[in-house]
């Protein structure tokens, strides 16, 4: 089964019983969104690496899992892949480098598609330890700055844990400042800040009412006009994309504000990366409900994505 979900057609789910793929890099059987333990959660049809005991879970938790949902591939061994774990980041990185340099220096039938596939692999393995080394210096400097606390200790500002951080960003102080800052008629200022909004919203708890609530949902839709920054247009766009992976009510202000139109056409750009997040925001856009569809379809998105 094969189901529209932000912006790429992706398996669904199959049962645990399906005999032709190979589960041996499956950990657990928690469902990846809401937690609930049972062996007959199901798997991810395209990763096969999380498991999900409805398809509503697995819709919801899309926004989060499509940065690491990778098709699982032959030549990749369970012995590879335990041998790379092993590696620390550092190392980890330097064995990408040196087996890119040799994918990069190949000629066919050296070059295949099968070769980047495990590169793109081996990326996404040093990409969950670097989360994973995040997540373990924040706990560090979370016990320091309480420890700090408790003794009257200042800690700089640098040091301060990541939620607090992250608090501190998302305050309504710091949010009218950056609206403030995306109005600027300056480039470089109005780029700048559009990208900590970005950041912002790619966040396990966006602070995409607080956004939207602001009036910056216009702001962004007008920077999808500016065809003299390409740059400006895909990180617009992208942040369209998260705001659409909110509630309903959060993606009709898109539709509202008139962003459908201007993703559509910038479907067609020859910026690659800009052509393809508009299509990720279409595709959260569909996904949210028939209604939004039919809205998607009454633009013409099929004569857009049709080559």
């Amino acid at each position: 089964m094969v189901e529209l979900l932000g912006g790429t057609r992706i398996v669904l789910a199959e049962s645990p019983t399906s005999d032709h793929f190979q589960d041996d890099l499956v950990q657990t059987n928690e469902c990846a969104a809401c937690g609930v333990y049972s062996v007959q959660n199901m798997l991810c049809g395209r990763c096969r690496m999380v498991r999900y005991c409805s398809k509503e879970c697995q819709k919801d938790h899309w926004k989060y899992h499509r940065m690491e949902c990778f098709p699982p591939y032959k030549q990749i061994s369970a012995e590879e892949v335990a041998a790379y774990s092993k590696l620390n980041c550092h190392d980890a990185i330097a064995k990408l480098n040196d087996d890119l340099a040799t994918f990069s220096k190949g000629s066919p039938p050296m070059v295949t598609s099968s070769a980047a596939n495990q590169l793109l692999f081996y990326s996404n393995q040093i990409q969950l330890q670097h989360e994973n080394l995040e997540c373990e210096t924040d706990q560090m400097l979370k016990d320091l700055h309480e420890s700090f606390e408790s003794f009257n200790f200042p800690i700089p500002e640098r040091k301060q844990p990541r939620y607090k951080r992250l608090a501190q960003l998302k305050s309504k102080e710091n949010l009218q400042s950056l609206l403030l800052r995306c109005q600027s008629d300056q480039r470089e200022v109005q780029l700048d800040s559009i990208k900590e909004c970005r950041k912002l919203l790619s966040d396990q708890n966006p602070p995409i009412r607080e956004l939207v609530e602001m009036g910056m949902v216009p702001v962004f839709v007008g920077f999808l006009r500016n065809d003299k920054n390409q740059k400006l247009q895909f990180e617009a766009a992208w942040i369209l994309t998260n705001i659409c992976s909110g509630t309903s009510e959060q993606t009709q202000e898109v539709i509202n504000c008139k962003a459908v139109p201007q993703l559509i056409r910038l479907v067609k750009s020859k910026d690659e990366e800009l052509a393809e997040q508009c299509v990720w925001a279409l595709g959260n856009i569909a996904a949210d409900s028939p209604v939004y569809r039919d809205i998607l379809l009454e633009e013409n998105i099929i004569e857009a994505l049709v080559p």
